[in-house]
């Protein structure tokens, strides 16, 4: 593979189902996440020759627009194209393939690649035909949560958690081996801060943005957003918004904002939200299953769901030297494999070991190992079959504890990674992830 780079690598914090960020459209978050990207990068928007960016659940009003809004909301040229992409939970990593493949042909030098997903916004749908032209006598509209519809699979007829429960038959994994890989997601971040490692190497206003939500009063919110990265590499993220307030009323809105002082409320952000370091082992274990009456997967050994973004900036050789970037790390190699779908949270292990294939490597040359763990089901069985040194993987914790925005979590692991290069040792780092419907994808990245 000819030399691409990545120089620059951001992500907002995942706000929880619910939670801070949920007001916030996935164009939005991945507008904040690019801007942050290219400042930090010293990149000039005017460079960016393509962006592409993905998102799965279509939650937004723009959700059609989605990668060209954020490259145009982010400063990027009229006459750069864009492209949202949608490969479920590879969604983010397929984004960094595609802007690989564009700059090898020769059609780009800078790319912009990302993820974004706002969950918390996905709509209840009713049925375009029945909404339009009625339904028969007795029958009424029936609502449909395009949220649950996007995480089941009805071609194999399986929820996710259903093919996570396949994979825990296959591999033998019990319930409580389960736990105990949340308690470690879970808590591996949140030990850093504990022990007063956290102290922050740089400190980074990344970007601000009007957002208007509807409600009893309206509110208008200016978001700044900080990252703080501590001596071990786990990332803090903080935002803070800064909000006005005013009663409903148009003529009385107009008056308070031309006439009158703003009361000002903060709140902010310290971390991802969607950890929850008070709970214990003894807790987690009195769950029930949600998929099967005598199932493994309970609401603490599953990925959040949350909301959030993250942005790579990929630059050729050629772009590195002509606006003097400064590399992160150089992407080696990439591969998408298929799978069965009923156990597709297995779709890692090919994906990982084609990716490796094809840059002349094996996992004892892997310095760092990164699987999104949509179930620890599916992390433990991807562990198992690859035999890999669990020193290595997941070091900072993962999606159990951290969330999985869907369209975001690649785009998280690889900032992740490529950031690490800056703070820890090894020289080539691996990350992947999962995809409903029967797909896996992994990315190489080497120090440079």
């Amino acid at each position: 593979m000819a030399n691409i780079f990545i120089v620059a690598a951001k992500r907002t914090p995942f706000g929880s189902f619910g939670g801070s960020l949920k007001a916030l459209t996935a164009t939005e978050l991945g507008v904040v996440s690019t801007k942050s990207a290219l400042s930090a990068g010293n990149l000039d928007p005017s460079t960016v020759d393509a962006v592409y960016f993905g998102n799965v659940i279509q939650s937004s009003s723009d959700a059609a627009y989605l990668a060209r809004h954020v490259g145009l909301k982010s400063g990027v040229p009229i006459s750069s194209p864009a492209l949202t992409i949608n490969r479920l939970c590879g969604s983010g990593f397929e984004t960094i393939i595609q802007g690989a493949k564009s700059i090898r042909l020769g059609e780009a030098k800078v790319v912009v690649c990302g993820g974004s997903e706002n969950m918390s916004m996905a709509p209840l749908q009713i049925d375009g035909n029945d909404a339009r032209w009625g339904v028969s006598l007795g029958t009424g509209l029936t609502m449909r949560d395009s949220l649950w519809d996007g995480l089941t699979d009805k071609h194999a007829g399986t929820p996710m958690g259903i093919t996570a429960e396949n994979l825990a038959e296959k591999y033998g994994i019990s319930r409580e081996v389960r736990h105990c890989v949340w308690y470690a997601s879970a808590f591996v971040f949140e030990s850093d801060v504990r022990s007063g490692s956290t102290n922050s190497l740089f400190d980074a206003r990344i970007g601000s943005r009007w957002y208007e939500t509807n409600g009893r009063i309206y509110t208008r919110t200016v978001m700044f957003m900080q990252f703080e990265v501590n001596k071990l590499g786990a990332r803090l993220t903080r935002t803070e918004f800064l909000t006005w307030k005013w009663p409903q009323s148009k003529s009385r809105r107009r008056k308070v904002l031309r006439y009158e002082g703003c009361t000002l409320e903060y709140l902010t952000i310290t971390t991802d939200e969607h950890p929850r370091p008070d709970t214990t082992l003894e807790k987690i274990s009195s769950l029930r299953p949600v998929f099967k009456k005598d199932g493994v997967v309970t609401a603490a050994n599953a990925s959040g769901i949350c909301d959030g973004a993250g942005t790579i900036i990929l630059a050729s050789e050629d772009a590195v030297r002509e606006y003097g970037l400064t590399p992160l790390a150089r992407l080696a190699s990439y591969q998408v494999s298929g799978c069965e779908p009923t156990i597709m949270g297995i779709g890692p292990v090919p994906a990982i070991k084609g990716a490796l294939a094809s840059a002349g490597l094996t996992l004892g040359d892997v310095n760092r190992v990164e699987i999104n763990e949509a179930f620890s089901a599916q992390f433990l069985a991807c562990a198992k079959e690859l035999e890999l040194d669990m020193s290595k993987t997941n070091l900072h914790g993962g999606a159990i504890s951290l969330g999985h925005p869907l369209g975001a979590s690649g785009s998280r692991i690889v900032a992740h990674l490529a950031n690490e290069f800056q703070r820890a040792d090894g020289n080539v780092y691996v990350g992947s992830a999962c995809i409903g419907g029967g797909q896996g994808i992994a990315v190489v990245l080497e120090r440079v």
